[in-house]
């Protein structure tokens, strides 16, 4: 966890000529935090108007209880199921940017305290702070920086105690699967939302979440890039026991099923392709419910140490807890009987 300094620069008059002078209580606090692209930010103690481009951070601000206090979120938010439930209130907000694109005119209308933005658009940065608004950049692809977001936003926006709480239930949730000594025994091969032959490498989240599953990623091999394109040939050495499909996928499980050159391959012949659940969002990514992707991909892998009924639990704790929804849609949580 990044070191959060506060400063306090307060401002007195002296006591003078033997007479009582009135004491000036105005005074300007400001915060000093390190983001996650290791930038020292200076942002006012107060926070009252948050800009998140980017979906990791705004779904961790509604699951830290800071929603209103954002007032323009990233684009696409209109097809987000959890917004639609948990904060519908944002579907109103403009949409301000995206990993790919920045409205800065919008934003600087929007006169925001603290923009919130993923690394891939730091190169608005410098205009933006010119402009006297602080930036702060997140970068979830591990646990570790994932909790360290879950701090960093909790300090943004004013949101310290559920942001220990939601780093708490990760903890808690983290210590009792290492508790239950997983072997990890299978070979697991998850594919991207874009193609089946594409597939995370040892550098994503995606990865963190098979291993402490109790899994082996069959694609931790690849190191150059994020998600990494491969050939059917290549998949068919890999020879995976078990295949997850990511959430958002353009295609569907039977087409793997259907695809002759995938017919040998032992997740494919045994049945063992199962899709991310994305009922509310997809567990697999770096957000808030990215602990729920670990415990359903623990109780696929390992059943009978982590059973249907314990992930059933603990999703219902979870979203309760951290979005106030008493029940979650769970048409494809779990795997079918």
């Amino acid at each position: 966890m990044k070191k959060i300094i506060y400063i306090l620069l307060c401002f007195t008059l002296l006591m003078g000529c033997g007479k009582e002078v009135p004491i000036s209580t105005e005074k300007s606090e400001t915060i000093t935090l390190t983001d996650q692209m290791d930038r020292e930010v200076i942002l006012p103690e107060e926070i009252t108007k948050i800009v998140s481009c980017y979906y990791t951070a705004t779904s961790s601000l509604i699951a830290l209880g800071a929603e209103d206090k954002l007032v323009g979120i990233e684009i696409g938010a209109e097809n987000r199921e959890l917004y639609k439930q948990a904060a519908p209130e944002l579907l109103e907000l403009p949409a301000v940017g995206s990993g790919k694109s920045f409205n800065m005119e919008q934003t600087l209308a929007l006169t925001p305290d603290v923009v919130i933005m993923p690394t891939r658009l730091a190169e608005y940065i410098p205009t933006l702070e010119e402009a006297g608004i602080a930036v702060v950049v997140v970068s979830p692809e591990s646990n570790e920086e994932l909790l360290e977001m879950f701090d960093i936003l909790g300090q943004v926006s004013g949101m310290e105690e559920n942001a220990e709480k939601l780093h708490g239930f990760y903890d808690e949730k983290l210590t009792q699967i290492k508790e239950l000594d997983l072997q990890p025994t299978q070979k697991v091969y998850l594919s991207s939302n874009s193609s089946y032959l594409s597939t995370a490498t040892s550098k994503m989240y995606q990865n963190y979440l098979i291993e402490t599953a109790g899994g082996i990623n069959v694609s931790s091999d690849l190191v150059d890039s994020y998600w990494a394109n491969i050939s059917p040939e290549q998949l068919q050495n890999y020879n995976p026991d078990v295949w997850f499909v990511v959430y958002g996928s353009s295609y569907n499980i039977e087409e793997i099923y259907g695809d002759e050159r995938l017919e040998n391959i032992n997740a494919v012949e045994n049945g063992a392709v199962f899709q991310i659940p994305d009922a509310l969002e997809g567990w697999d990514y770096p957000t808030p419910s990215a602990i729920l992707g670990v415990l359903w991909a623990t109780n696929i892998l390992h059943p009978e140490a982590y059973t249907k009924e314990m992930l059933q639990e603990d999703t219902t704790e979870f979203y309760k807890t951290f979005y106030d929804l008493a029940y979650v849609q769970r048409n494809n949580c779990y795997p079918e009987e």
